[in-house]
């Protein structure tokens, strides 16, 4: 989806945040997606708005991403 918005940002890295972590089989999707995503996303995280279930670890990989973008820009 986003290479057909623009090319340029497809290339960006990016994180994946895979909802609705407190449904059952979302461990199996979680998987699938990571598989599908593997040379694409550098993180995928699977999380709950319902639950707070992956939120703390997620935004932890967002500040770590953040932080290494800095230092190298």
């Amino acid at each position: 989806e986003l290479e057909r918005y623009s090319h340029d940002l497809a290339k960006k890295p990016f994180i994946v945040a895979a909802t609705k972590a407190d449904l059952l089989g979302s461990g199996k999707r979680l998987e699938d997606l990571q598989r599908h995503l593997r040379d694409r996303a550098d993180t995928c995280f699977l999380v709950s708005a319902a639950t707070g279930e992956g939120i703390d670890v997620l935004v932890t990989a967002i500040g770590r991403r953040l932080e290494t973008m800095r230092r190298s820009s």
